[in-house]
Order: structure tokens, then C-alpha cells, then sequence
């Protein structure tokens, strides 16, 4: 309960809805090759595809979230600022959400690897 109750930017949320679109890519992904419903011989394709739909969703979202919120005084004015922020809140999701996996042994901590080295290497904004 005590953390619904921390103020933090609304940039927190976004960088965990972000998050949630990359889950969804990787996850369906790999649920339908376990599943069988994509063959051997489809799966680079189909990757690239979901890895396209991930970037894809994830603009749109972010884009229409911007120009919502634009002129709002709890963003950031400038795109630097914005930058900064959203891509330290990317890289807190993807360390908090591998410490968690961590911290139940869980063994799928590819994941979260992975969305740790995105918010590294690939700022979003």
C-alpha cells in the first residue's frame, strides 16, 4: 500500500506500460512457438515481425501520450528533460523487475535481461 501512495512523475507509469507492450511481444511470441503454431521455418520472420509491432505499438502509445499530455505542467518542457527522465524510468522498470525475478529464482530472467539492455542501449524518446 505504501508505495501507491509515493508521488512520482506519470512517466513512471508509461515506462511500465512500455514494459508491458514488450512483454506481450516476447511472450505471445514464445507462447506460439512452444504451442507449434509457428513453424521452425517461420520464426526469424515472425520475430521480426513481433519485434516491429513492439516498436510499433510502443510509438503510437507514447506519441498519442505526449500530445495528450503535452501541456501539462507535470511533464517535463523540454525534450531533453523528457528524454532523461522516461529513459531513467525505463531502465528502473527493467531493474526492478529483474531483481524481482532474481529474487524468486525464477529461471526466465531473459525478459527482463533483455528490456534492461534495450533501456540501456536504446533510448525511446
Amino acid at each position: 500500500m505504501s508505495e501507491r501512495r509515493i508521488k512520482r512523475s506519470p512517466l513512471y507509469d508509461v515506462a511500465y506500460m512500455l514494459q508491458s507492450i514488450h512483454y506481450a511481444s516476447v511472450i505471445g511470441f514464445q507462447t506460439e512457438v512452444e504451442s507449434g503454431l509457428i513453424r521452425p521455418e517461420q520464426i526469424d520472420g515472425i520475430q521480426q515481425w513481433a519485434a516491429f509491432w513492439k516498436q510499433w505499438v510502443s510509438a503510437a502509445f507514447l506519441h498519442d501520450y505526449l500530445k495528450t499530455a503535452r501541456s501539462a505542467d507535470f511533464l517535463p518542457q523540454s525534450e531533453e528533460e523528457l528524454q532523461v527522465l522516461l529513459n531513467n524510468y525505463l531502465l528502473s522498470t527493467a531493474i526492478h523487475d529483474l531483481g524481482y525475478k532474481l529474487a524468486a529464482r525464477s529461471p526466465d530472467t531473459k525478459v527482463p535481461m533483455q528490456r534492461l539492455l534495450n533501456a540501456v542501449n536504446e533510448p525511446i524518446v
